[in-house]
Parts: C-alpha cells; sequence; structure tokens
C-alpha cells in the first residue's frame, strides 16, 4: 500500500475505515512497520459459528415516499464511493460520483438543476471538501450538504450537516434522507 496524496492533504489509507468495519464485526488489528521498509496490517475476525445460505434480496425498488432526489456523492476512496453509491441506489436516489475534488466541482457545475444533495469528503487530491464546499456554494448557495471525515472540523460549518467516518450503511441513508427533508433555503 502506498499514497498518492500530497502531504497535508491527508496521507491516511482510510484506516478508520477499516478500523470501524473491522470493530463492528468483533475483529481486531495489528499492525507492524518497519521505517523505510514498509507497513503490515493484519486483520482477524472471530471464526463464524453459521453459514447463511442465501444472501437477503435487496429491494428493487425503494420504499414509498423515499428517494426520488439526487445525490453527488465525492469521496477519492473507492470503497468509500462504492458504498455511498450502493447506499443511494438501494434507497432509490440516482447518484453521480466524483473520486476527487476536481470531478466532484465540474459534476456540481454540469448538473446543478439536477443535483439535490452533495455528500463530500474533507479529504480530497486535487481540492481539498473546503475548497469545494466554496466552489459549489458560488455556484448554487442553497444547495444541501454533509460533510464527511475521520476528523471533525475545527467548528461547525453553517448550512452543513457532518457525518463522521467511519460511518455505517444506515447512518449514510439517515443522514441522507435527514438532509433532504431540510427545505432549501430561499
Amino acid at each position: 500500500f502506498f499514497t498518492t496524496k500530497k502531504m497535508g492533504r491527508g496521507t491516511g489509507l482510510g484506516l478508520s475505515t477499516v478500523y470501524g468495519i473491522v470493530k463492528q464485526h468483533n475483529g481486531w488489528i495489528n499492525l507492524e512497520s518497519r521505517a523505510g521498509k514498509g507497513t503490515t496490517f493484519c486483520v482477524y475476525f472471530p471464526e463464524a459459528t453459521g453459514v447463511q445460505e442465501e444472501a437477503p434480496a435487496l429491494p428493487e425498488t425503494a420504499p414509498s415516499g423515499r428517494g426520488k432526489e439526487t445525490v453527488l456523492f465525492a469521496d477519492d476512496e473507492e470503497l468509500i464511493r462504492d458504498l455511498g453509491r450502493q447506499v443511494m441506489e438501494m434507497h432509490g436516489y440516482k447518484v453521480f460520483l466524483a473520486e476527487d475534488g476536481m470531478r466532484a466541482i465540474e459534476l456540481f457545475r454540469s448538473n446543478r438543476d439536477a443535483i439535490d444533495l452533495v455528500v463530500l469528503d474533507l479529504t480530497m487530491p486535487q481540492r481539498s471538501g473546503m475548497e469545494v464546499l466554496r466552489a459549489i456554494r458560488k455556484i448554487d448557495p442553497g444547495v444541501r450538504i454533509i460533510l464527511s471525515s475521520g476528523s471533525s472540523p475545527a467548528e461547525p460549518i453553517p448550512g452543513t450537516t457532518f457525518l463522521p467516518k467511519p460511518y455505517r450503511a444506515d447512518a449514510l441513508a439517515k443522514a441522507v434522507r435527514s438532509a433532504l427533508d431540510v427545505p432549501r433555503p430561499t
């Protein structure tokens, strides 16, 4: 593993997300690190006691009264983007995905009339989450925004909701629905 992020732009590998998932499954992580050699992570989970024969089917349509809006989901970690896409689609939302700050701004600029909510990682390459937030707010000051990060911002940012990482799929879905249920400023 290595990171391509510049210094000061978040040099982590999403380990807070991995740690959260492992802890939710009663597991643990051991690591060994040697300067100039690299780091080895060993992830352990308890032995499964039963085998689920078939995975439960995902609903083909969103529950009634939910999920007709469009969400721009911006995160540089592919695993989190994929989770975001799955959760959004499972709840009936249309979703645009952005892997970095520049792409998030481009997608918002070209789809501003369709996008109802932006879920934005604070630490991304090419443009930080805060830079993206400012650019998007210049385009549409009233757009609803959920900020997400492994560390909370120094102070609350007006007009946004904060979703700390790691988060569970149900927490993401609830945050998205709650943000969308808040009327846009006029």
